[in-house]
């Protein structure tokens, strides 16, 4: 880089900070701000998150979110170490032989599911043995149709703004000594290294089918439904809280300079719940989320 340029490269302990990369992301950043402005003033306004609360399809509450962690933290941990030794997944000595991922992808999986399932079979069983079922009339805009659109709409839409805030986060991050990050995820990693076919289709499977539907379920049918009813239908707080908790979950596994688009997706997801009353948009949002990241992860490596 030349002095000519918008700024030259700068050293902080052993990490290289570009101050062009920097002010590309910030210029991104602040262009993505003003885009969502623009379009907030343009388009007709619609049922707004921060109004009054819809009823519930079921009534939840603080015993609720205490067995959701239980049953994910505890029973999930405990049947994923019971499992673990069971099965003798145990990591191998020798670096560097587990070439394929296999070890890495089997407690990817192992986690995944053995700590989600017994919240999301907690969740249905609370839709079917429930005496409060309530109707809730949903919002016309809400039809099937209208859900699949906003979530494909959504997913693609926070695909591009969780790559600028991350962008910038990360070169930010950069100016204070910390590296840049090698991935954003571990499957993503274990995608970009492995030969093995079985492991490619399930991290595949575990990213695009299983975690949308588990943490959508967990987090946004359960949590952020229990939270609204701890705050006496405060839906924006809810959002809120629920996201805190959806990105303190993703702290072992992405690195630091993401966590802030973790949370803005998860923000938005809980956004998508509320305004169709529905756990299907958010889903789907997700899945694509995820699969747009994969893609992007395998084209450019």
């Amino acid at each position: 880089m030349t002095t000519g340029d918008l700024g030259t490269v700068a050293t902080t302990g052993t990490q290289t900070v570009d101050p062009t990369a920097l002010a590309v992301w910030t210029a991104a950043l602040t262009g993505l701000v003003m885009v969502a402005l623009s379009v907030h003033l343009l388009l007709k306004p619609g049922p707004k998150l921060f109004g009054p609360t819809q009823e519930r399809d079921l009534s939840f509450g603080a015993h609720d979110v205490v067995a959701a962690l239980l049953l994910m933290l505890v029973v999930g941990g405990l049947a994923m170490d019971g499992v673990v030794h069971a099965l003798r997944l145990t990591k191998p000595d020798d670096v560097g032989s587990d070439p394929d991922g296999i070890f890495e992808i089997s407690h990817i999986l192992l986690a995944q599911t053995l700590t989600q399932i017994p919240l999301a079979l907690y969740f249905l069983a609370r839709v079917v043995s429930s005496t409060d079922l309530a109707p809730r009339p949903r919002p016309a805009y809400a039809s099937l149709a209208g859900m699949v659109g906003r979530g494909l709409v959504w997913g693609t839409a926070m695909f591009l703004v969780v790559l600028i805030v991350s962008g910038f986060c990360v070169e930010l991050a950069a100016c204070f000594g910390m590296p840049h990050p090698e991935t954003g995820h571990p499957m993503l990693d274990v995608l970009a290294r492995t030969k093995c076919q079985l492991v490619t289709v399930s991290v595949l499977i575990s990213a695009i089918l299983i975690a949308p539907v588990l943490e959508e379920t967990i987090y946004r049918g359960v949590m952020q439904s229990s939270f609204v009813a701890i705050m006496g239908g405060q839906r924006s707080v809810a959002v809120i809280m629920t996201s805190l908790l959806f990105t303190g979950i993703h702290i072992t596994v992405v690195p630091p300079p993401l966590l802030p688009g973790i949370f803005l997706l998860s923000v938005v997801l809980g956004w998508l719940y509320e305004r169709n009353g529905h756990l299907l948009a958010p889903i789907l949002a997700h899945a694509l989320f995820n699969g747009l990241n994969l893609l992007a992860s395998s084209g450019l490596r």
